[in-house]
């Protein structure tokens, strides 16, 4: 996938199953902007990935959404017009 800049994102799910060597493999990709890195782990990424891919990286911690969280989405999507579309609208402001 290529982002408005024409750079590569790639992004890999449970990146904490790549080895030592398959994430220093990355590193010089990221370090010189040839690829946008976006990993997904549900392991602490302080000790399943390799530090110097930390390093170079934002690290973001999802929280679950509550039930009043899915409420609001599903009560936007039946009442709205414009369904979830609308709440896509809200959030890029």
């Amino acid at each position: 996938m290529l982002n408005p800049t024409g750079k590569s994102i790639l992004f890999i799910d449970e990146i904490h199953r790549f080895n030592k060597l398959q994430q220093d493999a990355l590193l010089p990709y990221v370090e010189n902007g040839t690829i946008i890195l976006i990993g997904a782990t549900t392991e602490n990424p302080y000790f399943e990935v390799n530090k110097a891919l930390i390093s170079r990286s934002m690290v973001i911690k999802l929280e679950p959404l509550t039930q009043n969280d899915i409420f609001k989405i599903l009560k936007n999507a039946l009442t709205n017009k414009e369904g979830l579309r609308r709440l896509q609208h809200k959030n890029r402001r």
